[in-house]
């Protein structure tokens, strides 16, 4: 006779599954059933996270320090004087991108190139060790990515949410390449660290109860994968109806939307999710930003986002003077496929003024030489 799965277990799975807590959510789950049927049928429309204008694509890996694939792709020539590299979220994949990576696409060419990669553990990459399931890890993955990928031409990183804590850990490790290779950086979503704190887009009246018990899910998620896997089938539509709720902010979203980063998150596994969990958690990078203030920063996001709200991309524009804040209306966590038509708009001017402004070692050997020079002529 199996052993039926205990009340840790259950709760370790269904957490893990981004499951909202409360006897109330079930009622809630049903409600929301023939929307997730009608959601699912529309989810096509995404085709599998490319742009039907993608072309052309060049799919392939970058290895890690330690042996790990890195599925990537890549959209433009190599040859292109600015390679932007975007690097996606917490349980989600290079898919996140969908909505820029189809606007952004018609203006690849000799002047711009565009790289998209999935993390380790995510989508089609690798995953190893899950001692490694941390921001400094991942923060060394993307210098692996720029240092395989982009070994000439100037650079722009966009980071969504733990991509943009990736992009603060390489800011620390690799200070000097900020100014003189990358020229800019987009930090959409992101936090500088005492996430912990907002529950991770838990209902507040169960904020003190989840930052408790989220860690106990997370080492169980490690310890016992397929448990929690087995739970979050289970609750599949209450993980629907979680997922709906904690990163978008209105009801009014494209058809299939839902679904679509629903398929994401599931397709991330559980292990993979808790041990992440700690790294996320304890995330503090308020102190190393400085490497930050040499290059052009845009910080967004949406004024409904329950997982890193508002007040913490205030803090970090607060932090790095003279970076350009912008607060979406009526965008949850994912503002970037909630309301891709003002994201994608003021990524395109972030991007011109990223085009226009030179590496910091190319200004310096221009003042050098006009000193070398000296005065000129009137």
């Amino acid at each position: 006779m199996s052993r039926r799965p205990g009340a840790v277990e259950v709760l370790g799975g269904a957490a893990v599954g981004l499951v909202a807590a409360g006897a109330t959510a079930t009622v809630l789950a049903r409600r929301f059933a023939a929307f997730r049927r009608r959601d699912a049928q529309a989810d096509v429309i995404f085709g599998g996270g490319k742009s039907e204008e993608s072309d052309p694509v060049l799919d392939n890996v970058v290895l890690t320090d330690d042996g790990l694939p890195l599925h990537l792709e890549q959209v433009g020539p190599d040859e292109a004087s600015l390679t932007v590299v975007f690097v996606h979220g917490y349980t989600l994949t290079l898919g996140s991108w969908y909505y820029q990576r189809e606007a952004l696409t018609p203006l690849t060419g000799r002047s711009l190139r565009l790289l998209f990669y999935d993390q380790r553990g995510h989508g089609a990459s690798g995953w190893g060790d899950p001692d490694r399931g941390t921001i400094d890890q991942i923060a060394d993955d993307l210098g692996r990515v720029l240092d395989e990928r982009v070994s000439t031409g100037r650079i722009v990183l966009i980071g969504h949410s733990m991509g943009g804590m990736a992009i603060m850990g390489l800011a620390e490790r690799r200070p000097e390449l900020f100014g003189a290779r990358i020229v800019g950086v987009a930090l959409l979503s992101t936090s500088t660290g005492n996430l912990a704190s907002v529950g991770f887009g838990m209902p507040q009246a169960i904020t003190g109860l989840s930052t408790a018990v989220l860690p106990l899910v997370a080492k169980l998620a490690q310890q016992r994968p397929q448990v929690a896997e087995r739970t979050r089938r289970l609750g599949k539509d209450i993980a629907f109806l979680a997922t709906k709720r904690m990163t978008f902010s209105s009801r009014q979203i494209a058809p299939g939307l839902a679904s679509y980063v629903d398929r994401m998150i599931a397709s991330t596994p559980a292990d993979v999710i808790g041990a992440f969990f700690p790294s996320l958690a304890g995330f503090d990078k308020s102190g190393v930003l400085g490497p930050l203030g040499n290059v052009t920063t845009l910080i967004l996001c949406g004024d409904a986002d329950r997982m890193t709200p508002k007040a913490h991309s205030e803090l970090l524009a607060e932090e790095l003077p003279g970076s350009e804040l912008v607060i979406v209306d009526d965008a949850g966590h994912l503002a970037l496929l909630e309301r891709p038509d003002v994201v994608n708009e003021h990524l395109r001017s972030f991007l011109r003024r990223c085009a226009r402004r030179k590496p910091r070692a190319a200004l310096t050997l221009v003042a050098a030489d006009e000193v070398a020079a000296g005065p000129r002529d009137a």
